[in-house]
């Protein structure tokens, strides 16, 4: 019997951020993701024994658990972890390279999701953008202003993202956190409606699963948040549009696989430009299964069948 194993960063026992209210917050999305991910296997059908990675922060109710010993570090315990598997399924942050160390420590062969180039790319904003401007993908490249946006070059989300109401007033702060040793990407703001796809990406092409609304507030002092998303699985008028759109994404971007988010702009005049692309499961996951009455998690396991 196969073992597979369900690993999400930060309910497994990592940190994402210093501020313990973000960190919850974040540790709350990661669990849903989880447990979404682990109740899809379990209900699949198929002949597997199913592992779960939690800690006493995020325990899980189904699967069999694997918790991290006494001071071990996530890498050590992902390592050990996956020693004991046959395939492994993570979720975790694009920032500081962490999704691309599990990719590497797991191995093509026991790796369920995108490969390791396609993780790479994606984990830079600037670097994704121009390969999806290059294949004549609308990005914020292509806009002029007049607000600007400046982000971590490998954040994930809305995290330490601002908006600045002049190019020069978001190249002050990009200076500055450059020289706090940070590395950051400034691009236009895009005007519209924030929005994300779910996608599955496999041999047989791209498939839209869902169009997301992500509700994303702005501060007095710029900083953008993300407040969750409203995933609708029913049909949207734009869905044709979008799903150009995505194989138009997936095309630019070799060695997307499984399930893949994009977050986009949609403005009635310019259509879809997309934001950033996720090359693992989002938080758009969670409850994306029932709303379809299929079993997604089964669909991206038959993917990756030996």
């Amino acid at each position: 019997m196969k073992r597979v194993l369900v690993y999400e960063f930060l309910s497994a026992g990592g940190v994402a951020a210093d501020d313990p209210h973000e960190q919850a917050t974040l540790l709350a999305q990661g669990a849903a993701m989880r447990n979404a991910i682990a109740a899809d296997l379990a209900r699949s059908g198929r002949a597997i024994e199913l592992c779960v990675a939690v800690s006493d922060a995020a325990p899980a109710s189904i699967g069999a658990p694997q918790r991290a010993q006494a001071d071990e570090q996530p890498l050590d315990f992902f390592r050990r972890a996956i020693g004991q598997v046959d395939q492994v399924w993570a979720v975790a942050p694009e920032s500081g390279g962490m999704l691309l160390q599990l990719a590497r420590i797991a191995g093509p062969d026991r790796w369920i999701g995108c490969n390791e180039a396609a993780i790479t790319l994606t984990a830079s904003k600037t670097r994704t953008l121009a390969a999806l401007e290059r294949a004549g993908v609308a990005t914020p490249r292509g806009f002029a202003g007049p607000r600007y946006v400046v982000k971590p070059e490998d954040g994930a989300g809305c995290a330490q993202t601002f908006v600045y109401d002049t190019h020069a007033l978001a190249q002050a702060a990009a200076v500055e956190r450059c020289a706090r040793g940070e590395a950051v990407a400034i691009e236009p703001f895009v005007e519209g409606e924030a929005l994300s796809l779910s996608l599955l990406c496999g041999q047989e092409g791209v498939e839209l699963l869902s169009v997301n609304r992500q509700h994303i507030e702005t501060s007095h002092c710029g900083a953008l948040a993300f407040r969750g998303v409203s995933a609708d699985a029913t049909a949207d008028p734009r869905g044709p549009v979008l799903a150009a759109f995505a194989r138009e994404i997936v095309a630019a971007i070799p060695g997307l696989a499984g399930f893949v988010g994009v977050d986009l702009v949609w403005s009635a005049a310019q259509g879809p430009t997309v934001i950033e692309v996720n090359p693992r499961a989002t938080s758009a996951y969670v409850g994306l299964s029932r709303r379809l009455g299929r079993n997604i998690g089964d669909s991206v396991l038959s993917m990756f069948a030996p």
